[in-house]
């Protein structure tokens, strides 16, 4: 049987495929480590942050008004004179003050505390041995009288404030607007006020503790009414 001798031209046609394969092959081998090793691209995003304007944080200041500003202005002035001006350039008030202070200070010391003249027209001490116990510690403040009487005043004018305050609370009333130092302002320019800052009283304390002792019993009533509501469903 005769053998089969390839020719030149088909022996060079199959070098050049072989050579071009190669090619190929080291080709592709190229550009996969091209892609391998090129870093990859971050991504971009087209909406552009800076185009679009950033929410503005609510400031509760916003809501404050013209009106309110100079209600609040006045209230503090108002406050600070009925308070801190007129209680010490009064010359002819009555001094309750000194004879309270004396009393509680005998108290703390475990001194006799009704000790007085009463057939006098001297201004006496007449609060109960209750009312005593619970006034005892204007006795520790100092026994200087004029600093004892400036603490006193300063404890009175904070009370009424949060007496105030506490009745607006209970009316569902907020403390920020208008209302509130218009409130304020008008109860310093009663006589009551005036009198118990400028005579010294206890009375705003007291009045502290009823608006205290109310608003308990309105709520006290409030959460008795829900839990009558609950146990009938």
């Amino acid at each position: 049987m005769p053998r089969y001798v390839p020719t030149d031209s088909m022996s060079r046609t199959s070098t050049h495929a072989r050579h071009a394969s190669h090619t190929a092959d080291v080709d592709n081998g190229a550009n996969h480590r091209h892609s391998v090793q090129q870093p990859r691209r971050k991504y971009q995003s087209n909406y552009d942050w800076k185009s679009k304007p950033r929410p503005h944080a609510h400031s509760p200041l916003q809501n404050i008004h013209g009106p309110t500003v100079a209600a609040w202005a006045f209230c503090l002035v108002t406050v600070l004179w009925r308070s801190f001006i007129k209680p010490f350039n009064t010359p002819d008030r009555v001094d309750d003050f000194s004879n309270l202070h004396r009393a509680l200070v005998n108290f703390v010391h475990g001194q006799p505390v009704y000790i007085e003249d009463l057939s006098t027209r001297d201004p006496h001490y007449l609060y109960s041995p209750g009312a005593t116990v619970l006034l005892s510690p204007v006795g520790l403040i100092s026994s200087d009288v004029e600093t004892s009487r400036w603490w006193f005043i300063l404890a009175n004018s904070a009370a009424i404030i949060v007496g105030i305050a506490l009745l607006f609370r209970v009316a569902e009333h907020t403390l920020g607007d208008f209302l509130f130092p218009a409130a304020v302002t008008a109860a310093y320019f009663t006589e009551n006020v005036t009198n118990t800052l400028t005579f010294s009283n206890v009375n705003g304390i007291c009045f502290l503790l009823l608006t205290v002792t109310l608003s308990g019993l309105i709520k006290e009533k409030q959460f008795a009414q829900v839990l009558l509501s609950d146990s009938s469903v």
